[in-house]
């Protein structure tokens, strides 16, 4: 029985609210109402503007407001958007059905309080003093309910510690917090702070995420200190979004840095250690400065209040950039990922019409009483793995939490985000999914539907898809990835009527003397098979026969008389002889219609860079396209590859077209490249693979330049949004006919001279496409690295 493996992780809602840098009031609330959601503490905070302001950096007429704000928004990935005034999101591209008013989060009718969109801690707070506070504990954990001493420190005091609404509506959050855990109630001040920060606390922010594993992907245990203005909001809305990425990072005001200087080089001390197997290398305090405070000042702070630190300090007078970062650093920003409870399951596929479906239960908080709810109150993000089926269920698909109009698996108008996280989807307490799954070409041609892209199979196409059925799926093409094995496949189509080699010629041109297994795994995979070669008595042709349809008398294909079988001289060659044929797709003229190259570099991807790497990949042989403007366009085939991680979260999906051609000389034509090139314009950002079974010195000049010349482009930025156009890879004979278990890097490494050069001159990971497309370029195109220059060519 076929199937599939379920994780699923059980998390709050993420919601991303939009504030105004400078609006206290509605920051004030923002704080207030994540006090009293589950998860509250790790729902991030953007700050909204039209203009990049002065103090955005230095550099800050270099920016993009609308950018920044996508930036914030790809590196959070919200489930939903909280505006705190309306029309905000007018100009994003989000759904809009997933846009929220501030003041609609946390609604009152006459039955007390709804929830309308995420869960409350209420439930939470009765569940916690049950199962833990009520009893004496042997590491004493003291609730503490802070409050500002003046209304200058309110904002400070709700950002670090949380804060409750004194609305008639909802002040009741407060007195069951007082009642549950009777907190100590503690007036914020430079030196309260400090016994704050020494001491084990739970806050009300801080209760939020109870039993929550917050699951950080720095690794490194450097701790961070970071100095701001306590009268500056939007300082505090910084430090709000660096403690949903750094684990280790405590708020010191600027105001107070005299009093908790004491404490601030304590703990610098305290977190200077040596590296585990590192000795010489050691763990230190990163000192950074908020947006609010000059380098001079920064300075001076330091100098006056920290100095004598400096082998234990790194000092850092600016604020990272919230982007997702497309790097193969291991220590490139990223936030948090919450879970409160994970489970996998194997899940049984069950066909329908031959397509696969799949049965499945949700997961609930425990805490929660109310059991039947139809609105969104927490998150279940389900990722598929498919260890040997990946040809018929699709595991990977295009990121797009904004409108994610695919994947769709049930009829219901559910919300389901495809996300870096996994699949997100907000059930209606335990509720059992069904979902009908597609394979790679099904998913493909519909999603492209959803962009009003009408795609059908071609006929090369077809063929590629009836090579890969036949042979028993993509892991089994390694069977056809050898020069010689295919050109004899092909040799054998251009024989008139038999289209075969005679069996022990076939064997000897297929084997070699360190590998006899070839033409028998060619046999078994039914890209050929034996039969009799018969000579026609009445026009002395060449017949071939299937050793089922043999028979006393037969009929000959080229005069369509009948002949006897020589009963009495069956072995004499010159009127019988035992052969192969090629049959099926294998059996099309010109290397299957370019079936072979096609399918190769599909086997390229699935198998030799995926398998080698986490890298998650959904195929689809060629595809005929009419784009919305009614313009023609083909790809050979088309991918999804998503770089999945062992740690943290995985990348953005790529969306990948591929050109693919056999062995003649000039075959990248004009046509082809304008082609790739409509494809690029209309999926920005995408992977344009253009692959062949030739060597690279068989390419000719002119193919060269074309080539360049659409890498070119494909380097120059788009200038509204300010990124890359294409990544243009370069696939020849050296990378399809990869053998074995072998890497790339190694293949380039033994083949010498520039290969490997490059491959020991660049670290190369082969699952980040984009720069496994930027090597290509260098390596056959002759471009310099995309990071010596940068190019802006019209084609």
């Amino acid at each position: 029985m076929d199937e599939i493996r379920l994780d699923i992780k059980l998390r709050p809602i993420r919601f991303l609210f939009l504030v105004k840098p400078n609006d206290k009031k509605n920051l004030e609330k923002v704080f207030q109402i994540n006090t009293l959601l589950w998860g509250g503490k790790y729902n991030p905070i953007v700050p909204y503007f039209k203009r990049v302001p002065k103090w955005w950096g230095s550099d800050h007429k270099t920016y993009n407001a609308t950018k920044i704000l996508n930036d914030y928004l790809d590196f959070f990935e919200p489930d939903f958007i909280v505006e705190t005034e309306e029309s905000m999101t007018k100009d994003f591209v989000f759904d809009k059905e997933r846009v929220l008013q501030v003041d609609d989060l946390l609604s009152v009718d006459e039955h007390g309080l709804d929830d309308k969109y995420g869960l409350t801690v209420y439930d939470l707070y009765v569940d916690l003093y049950e199962k833990k506070y009520q009893f004496e504990r042997r590491h004493k954990v003291n609730i503490v309910n802070v409050i500002s001493e003046n209304k200058k420190n309110q904002l400070f005091t709700s950002c670090i510690f949380g804060s409750f609404s004194k609305s008639p509506e909802l002040c009741f959050f407060e007195e069951g917090f007082i009642d549950v855990f009777d907190p100590k109630k503690v007036e914020l001040n430079d030196i309260s702070l400090i016994e704050l920060y020494q001491g084990s606390n739970l806050s009300p922010l801080d209760a939020t995420h109870a039993d929550i594993d917050i699951q950080y992907h720095q690794s490194s245990p450097d701790a961070r200190l970071f100095i701001f203005d306590l009268e500056a909001p939007r300082d505090l809305i910084d430090y709000w979004n660096l403690r949903i990425i750094y684990k280790n990072i405590v708020a010191i005001p600027m105001q107070w840095i005299a009093k908790l200087a004491d404490f601030c080089n304590e703990f610098i001390s305290d977190n200077y250690r040596a590296r585990p197997h590192q000795e010489e290398y050691f763990f230190r305090t990163t000192i950074m400065f908020s947006r609010s405070i000059s380098e001079d000042k920064g300075s001076e702070i330091y100098n006056k209040y920290l100095s004598g630190n400096e082998n234990k300090t790194i000092l850092q007078f600016w604020y990272p950039d919230i982007r997702v970062d497309k790097s193969d650093n291991p220590m490139e920003l990223q936030r948090s990922i919450l879970i409160f409870e994970q489970v996998n399951r194997d899940i049984a596929l069950t066909y329908e019409y031959e397509k696969p479906q799949i049965q499945f239960d949700t997961i609930a908080p425990d805490f929660i009483k109310k059991k039947y709810h139809h609105k969104p109150l927490w998150a279940n993000v389900i990722n598929i793995k498919d260890w040997g089926n990946q040809s018929r269920t699709l595991t990977c698909f295009p990121t797009n939490y904004r409108n994610p109009v695919f994947p769709k698996f049930n009829y219901h108008r559910d919300f389901l985000l495809p996300t870096t996280e996994g699949l997100t989807i907000f059930p209606e307490s335990i509720n059992r999914q069904y979902w009908n799954l597609h394979n790679g070409t099904e998913a493909i041609n519909q999603w492209l539907s959803k962009y009003e892209i009408k795609a059908t199979v071609s006929d090369a196409g077809k063929s590629v898809q009836q090579i890969i059925e036949t042979i028993g799926g993509v892991p089994q093409l390694s069977s056809l990835a050898n020069k010689n094995i295919v050109e004899r496949l092909n040799d054998m189509t251009n024989k008139p009527l038999t289209r075969s080699m005679h069996a022990e010629e076939f064997k000897n041109r297929i084997n070699t003397k360190n590998n006899k297994k070839p033409a028998s795994r060619l046999v078994s995979q039914k890209i050929v098979q034996l039969g009799l070669e018969l000579k026609c008595s009445k026009c002395d042709s060449w017949n071939w026969y299937e050793i089922n349809n043999l028979n006393y008398e037969l009929s000959c294909n080229r005069c369509l008389k009948f002949f006897n079988f020589p009963i009495l001289d069956p072995s004499n060659s010159s009127l019988s002889r035992w052969s192969y044929r090629v049959v099926g797709a294998f059996a099309l003229p010109d290397y299957a219609r370019g079936g072979y190259a096609a399918s190769l570099a599909i086997h390229f991807f699935v198998r030799k860079v995926s398998y080698s790497h986490m890298l998650n990949i959904t195929w689809s042989s060629g595809q005929e396209l009419t784009l919305q403007s009614g313009e023609k366009a083909e790809a050979d085939f088309i991918l999804w590859a998503q770089r999945e991680k062992i740690v943290g979260l995985n990348k953005p999906t790529n969306i990948v077209f591929g050109e693919a051609k056999s062995f003649a000389k000039d075959a990248f034509k004009d046509s082809d490249i304008q082609k790739m090139k409509l494809l690029a314009e209309t999926f920005p950002k995408s992977i344009l693979v253009f692959a062949t079974m030739k060597s690279f010195d068989e390419f000719s000049v002119d193919e060269v330049q074309r080539l360049r010349k659409l890498a070119d482009w494909g380097r120059g930025y788009d200038n509204k949004n300010k990124e890359v156009r294409a990544y243009v890879m370069i696939l020849t004979g050296l990378e399809l006919f990869m053998g074995g278990l072998e890497r790339l890097t190694n293949v380039w490494e033994d083949e010498g001279g520039k290969y490997a050069e490059l491959a020991k001159k660049r670290r190369i990971h082969s699952d980040n496409l984009e720069t496994l497309a930027y090597a290509t370029q260098e390596l056959y195109l002759n471009m310099p690295s995309y990071y010596e220059g940068l190019y802006n060519i019209k084609l």
